[in-house]
């Protein structure tokens, strides 16, 4: 800026030179003072130009400052925060949970040949609904006289819970028995409890006294004796004489 100034003030000190020395010689050139002052003219106008300031800007005597300009910081969104979702594990379509023994809990003490009924309380954990021809099945163990096989009689949907009894018929003789049993669906599939659904539910029984059977006494045997016979006395014989005839 300072050199740009100097610039404008040397040319208009030249040109009232070259006037001046015009004049004075006496060689007047046609509109010599008209170009001079033209000149002059269009070096001020520059040279304001130059002086004005730009808008933004700080002018400082001998240096060109660039004023900084505060921008709007950008708006920060929040981003969504995502969780990891479990995955859902597929129901299967038959499955039971035991809930409790009802009648006869493990080891309950019987006696022999004694007729008794066991029930179970089971709930229903599967997808589908155990309908009336699904059946408690005999597995393995002692079956003590219960059923092969029985039907349920009666629906139970999922998350359902019921009661299922069996009549057994305990052994004659003294001991611990045990027998597993499970469901079977009407299409033939076999289930029970578990992670795997292949656990079966038991009954577990204490045999214990003798058989409860009533024993008719064995009628005994009285000798009957007779009597000794009484002997009657025979009679003697007394012989006779035979009289001899005279002759």
């Amino acid at each position: 800026m300072r050199m740009t100034v100097g610039r404008g003030f040397l040319a208009i000190v030249m040109a009232g030179l070259a006037s001046a020395c015009s004049l004075r010689l006496g060689t007047p050139t046609p509109g010599a003072a008209t170009v001079a002052a033209l000149t002059v003219q269009a070096v001020l106008t520059r040279v304001a130009r130059e002086n004005t300031p730009t808008p933004g800007l700080a002018i400082t005597p001998g240096l060109l400052t660039a004023t900084p300009v505060m921008l709007p910081s950008p708006t920060l969104r929040a981003q969504p925060t995502f969780f990891p979702t479990e995955t859902d594990t597929p129901i299967p379509c038959y499955r039971m949970q035991f809930v409790a023994d009802v009648t006869l809990p493990d080891n309950s003490q019987v006696k022999p040949a004694d007729t008794v009924v066991k029930t179970w309380r089971l709930k229903n954990v599967g997808a589908c609904i155990w309908g009336p021809d699904a059946q408690i099945v005999f597995v393995s163990g002692d079956r003590m006289g219960g059923p092969q096989n029985q039907a349920i009689g009666k629906s139970i949907p999922p998350g359902g819970e019921s009661e299922f009894s069996i009549t057994l018929v305990t052994p004659a003789q003294a001991g611990t028995f045990i027998g597993y049993w499970m469901l079977r669906s009407p299409d033939g599939i076999r289930f029970g409890y578990g992670v795997q659904g292949d656990q079966a539910f038991w009954v577990q029984l204490v045999v214990v006294g003798t058989p409860t059977g009533t024993l008719s006494p064995t009628p005994s045997q009285t000798a009957t004796v007779s009597p000794p016979a009484t002997l009657t006395p025979t009679p003697s014989l007394t012989p006779t004489e035979t009289p001899t005839p005279t002759l």
